[in-house]
């Protein structure tokens, strides 16, 4: 199987000094990583950097272009989700930190012509924040140099690929338990305003949003699944005095994030028609509240959602849920799924990090740890 994808490289954001994958900077999810570690890892971090920075990245970019009137809107209400649910620190964390999207040149080669490249001799090209600082960058072989010419179809198609990241930290699942109405009435209006503004909603600003501003419906009033043309919703019930109640047990909740996710992939399948490298779902605690019994509905959305040309990253401290014996669930697992640990803080792991533990997010194949480490370090998570 071999999807295309984006390349995410994450440095200096928090405690995470870099985002390392078998030992080479940078990851290149392909299907579905899971992703196990004990507290402290650095895997919610990432989720939030998924979150956010594409974003922050994107502002920084526009801003330097003189273009952040048609983005402004969206990017706001993006920062004022982000409040919401609780996320702290995010502009410093963006200012000390370095982030790059990076597009394989067969997605980018069009882009990358109208720039005067020849796409033969470009691996990436990267839409990178510097501690706050944006540019385009071009990786060829081991080199790698900050693009000297841009176009509008460059830009265009890097945004739009940084935009189609889709996160989901944990404090935005625990968030969507029980909103306030008032506030989400704000991020609703909004909306509302920026739709009317913007005549084609599956553009970059309307991925942008959708990647990030759950579909809500909360009794008749608040209906954001219209507004974000998504079909799967996460309902409420409007109670009196503008309280809101969850209308499905949190179990039902988290599988519907899966199916929220499925959807956008199909929907920017249509939208990129071959400029977007293959979305990128990251959801944090995947398998929170899901039981076994769930197994089967869960691995064939997720196959849905990897047979669209996304690629998912989950992270869990329980794999065992869809560990179970069955023919459709093992075919799944064999044909699409990598189990990566978070070395931090893993004793039995230091023969195999060379730079040592406190490398947060070290992610390594768990293919490659034999049976008794293997063992003891699956106790040591768990």
């Amino acid at each position: 199987m071999c999807v295309l994808s984006v390349r995410i490289e994450l440095s200096d954001y928090g405690d995470v000094r870099g985002l390392v994958v078998d030992g080479k900077p940078g990851f290149s999810p392909r299907g579905v990583s899971i992703i196990m570690g004990k507290s402290g890892s650095g895997k919610t971090l990432l989720a939030n950097a998924l979150y956010m920075e594409p974003v922050l990245t994107i502002a920084d970019m526009v801003r330097k272009l003189g273009l952040n009137e048609k983005y402004t809107d969206a990017i706001e209400t993006v920062k004022a989700m982000a409040d919401l649910y609780g996320f702290r620190n995010y502009n410093e964390l963006h200012k000390s930190s370095r982030f790059s999207v990076c597009v394989e040149s067969s997605i980018a080669g069009e882009a990358l012509v109208s720039a005067g490249y020849n796409p033969g001799s470009v691996d990436f090209v990267c839409l990178t924040n510097n501690r706050g600082n944006p540019r385009i960058e071009l990786v060829m072989g081991e080199k790698r140099a900050t693009a000297e010419r841009m176009s509008i179809e460059l830009i265009a198609t890097l945004i739009l690929n940084a935009a189609s990241i889709m996160s989901w930290p944990r404090q935005l699942r625990e968030g969507i338990y029980s909103p306030n109405y008032e506030e989400v009435w704000n991020i609703f209006d909004s909306l509302k305003r920026i739709k009317k503004r913007v005549a084609d909603f599956a553009s970059d600003i309307g991925v942008l949003l959708r990647a990030r501003i759950p579909p809500l419906v909360i009794g008749e009033e608040l209906d954001f699944r219209q507004i974000l043309e998504i079909e799967t919703a996460i309902n409420y019930q409007l109670l009196p005095n503008r309280r809101i109640m969850l209308t499905k047990p949190t179990g039902e909740l988290t599988m519907q994030i899966f199916n929220i996710a499925r959807d956008f992939v199909k929907a920017l399948k249509e939208i990129g028609k071959g400029s977007i490298a293959g979305p990128l779902i990251y959801i944090d605690d995947a398998f929170d509240n899901i039981s076994t019994i769930n197994a089967k509905e869960l691995a064939g959305v997720m196959r849905d959602i990897v047979a669209s040309g996304a690629s998912i990253i989950l992270t869990t401290y329980r794999p065992e849920v869809i560990a179970v014996k069955y023919p459709y669930i093992k075919d799944f697992i064999d044909n699409y799924v990598t189990l990566y640990i978070a070395t931090y803080g893993l004793e039995p792991m230091s023969k195999y990090v060379s730079t040592g533990l406190d490398y947060r997010l070290w992610l390594m194949n768990a293919d490659a740890i034999s049976g008794e480490d293997y063992d003891r370090i699956i106790d040591l998570i768990g």
